[in-house]
């Protein structure tokens, strides 16, 4: 389902279609490459392009992701209260090394070396897509999740987050609200 929990509007419809294409090009290419080449003998060529299109798409997965956040999660911080919320911070800590990997990659690709070891080189897009991959399964234990448009408003019918409760017990203060989690 393209939309995920965005609302039917165009507003959601383009950063989700945005974030899809651009990971798809991204990650996609890369794990292709990293698990299905074995004689690679145009490295210079492929990253000639590969860095320009990966750093491109790199940006649009920010930016998409940021309009995408305003819509389905307005209030970042207090949706750690929730799974959905959690889920959310541990993606974004697994994009941080996907960054670095990707970095470490555009300057390999901008160099004027000649890459000496062509299998650490595979090595490295193969770490780069497993991190991915373990992105992708937190996008899915996300779909099962209900998005926190409005905390409080969630908090009144949903849980509060095993894990959060282990810090704070069922009493969550929101602003003026005080909620209590009834088992």
């Amino acid at each position: 389902m393209l939309l995920s929990h965005c609302t039917i509007n165009f507003h959601c419809l383009l950063p989700n279609t945005l974030h899809l294409l651009a990971v798809s090009v991204w990650i996609g290419t890369l794990s292709v490459v990293a698990w299905f080449t074995y004689d690679w003998n145009e490295t210079r060529r492929f990253f000639r392009w590969f860095s320009v299109v990966a750093t491109l798409a790199v940006i649009v997965i920010i930016g998409s992701g940021f309009m995408l956040m305003a819509a389905i999660v307005p209030e970042y911080v207090q949706s750690w209260l929730l799974s959905y919320g959690q889920l959310l911070v541990m993606k974004h800590l697994l994009f941080v090394p996907l960054l670095v990997f990707g970095f470490h990659h555009f300057l390999l690709g901008v160099s004027k070396a000649e890459f000496e070891n062509k299998s650490r080189l595979i090595t490295s897009f193969r770490i780069e897509s497993l991190i991915a991959l373990h992105v992708f399964a937190i996008s899915a234990l996300m779909t099962e999740q209900t998005p926190p448009h409005e905390v409080a408003q969630t908090l009144q019918t949903g849980r509060i987050s095993v894990f959060m409760r282990l810090f704070i017990g069922d009493h969550v203060n929101i602003g003026a609200i005080h909620l209590l989690h009834l088992e």
